[in-house]
């Protein structure tokens, strides 16, 4: 289980100065602390990458450590609301987190998903946002995060490193200036819907520019 903290931020005063960035370089820029859990007693059949941004630790009850970690929060934020954040969560999380951590949804005001905030801000020429939406590694690399911070390998994926992307793109995304050119969002491997569109359309591109030729050969005969 991971838990990335994105303490109060001024949105206009936090711009990012130059592209791309490094994921610690944005974790320092922000302030955010975070932390990995591994559950006792789950097996995992590939090692657990390691977690370099924070403390990480083997405990049989996680609730007990992300409970004090809220708490505090709470003490060090006094008058502070706090958001639940996540990135297009699964029907099954909810009920897990209700499950391990019973007072949770007590000490939230709230919770909000990074994909509606991304749909507000960026745009596609892929697809479009509102029905369906690119990985977090696509956003990741769309935003402005280096190519090195993604995971080399499938197995490298850790709910830590999960937790501190997903709060580090909210952080980019909430810099966002109306004002600004649309971010636009592309995916390393398109859906299977779009490139059949994209192959449909160059085939009808192809047989109109045979046509063309056709008729400027027949054109140039009859002349």
């Amino acid at each position: 289980m991971g838990v990335a903290i994105l303490p109060p931020m001024d949105c206009t005063a936090r711009t990012f100065r130059h592209l791309p960035f490094e994921t610690q370089e944005l974790v320092d820029h922000c302030g955010i602390e975070s932390y990995c859990f591994y559950v006792e007693g789950r097996n995992r059949r590939k090692p657990h990458p390691l977690f370099r941004f924070g403390p990480s630790s083997t405990t049989p009850r996680p609730g007990e450590e992300i409970k004090a970690i809220v708490d505090k929060i709470k003490q060090y934020y006094t008058g502070k609301d706090i958001v639940l954040v996540g990135w297009h969560p699964h029907p099954r999380d909810f009920p897990a987190i209700q499950t391990l951590i019973p007072s949770l949804f007590q000490e939230v005001v709230g919770w909000t998903d990074v994909i509606d905030i991304m749909q507000q801000t960026c745009i596609s020429k892929q697809e479009d946002l509102l029905k369906s939406w690119p990985s977090l590694t696509d956003v990741m690399l769309c935003v402005g995060f280096s190519q090195d911070c993604l995971p080399q390998q499938r197995y490298a994926h850790g709910a830590g490193t999960d937790a501190i992307q997903t709060v580090l793109v909210l952080a980019r995304l909430l810099t966002y200036n109306s004002g600004d050119l649309p971010i636009e969002l592309w995916r390393q491997r398109p859906l299977k819907k779009w490139r059949q569109q994209q192959q449909q359309q160059q085939q009808c591109t192809q047989s109109l520019t045979s046509t063309e030729k056709n008729l400027q050969n027949t054109g140039l005969q009859a002349s």
